[in-house]
């Protein structure tokens, strides 16, 4: 996936907006209902914004949208690791 807003998000990672917008990762977790995506950044700590690899996304889409949207990511990146 492609961060491509974080308006919705944690103030500490609005913090980062420009360091993170347009970066790629993986949805590892879903949070809070599926609301919230925890994602990994690809590429190495060293390069991630703040040294953090893995950041929270609140998520725009609707709730019903969100955790399919989520769900499929998640199985995406099951099946790149396997």
């Amino acid at each position: 996936m492609t961060i491509t807003q974080v308006f919705h998000s944690h103030a500490k990672t609005r913090t980062y907006t420009n360091e993170l917008l347009g970066r790629e990762g993986v949805i590892v977790a879903e949070l809070r209902n599926g609301n919230v995506a925890l994602v990994e950044l690809d590429g190495d700590p060293w390069v991630c914004p703040a040294g953090a690899r893995r950041w929270s996304f609140e998520q725009a889409a609707p709730a019903a949208e969100a955790p399919a949207t989520m769900a499929r990511d998640a199985e995406r990146a099951s099946e790149e690791q396997a």
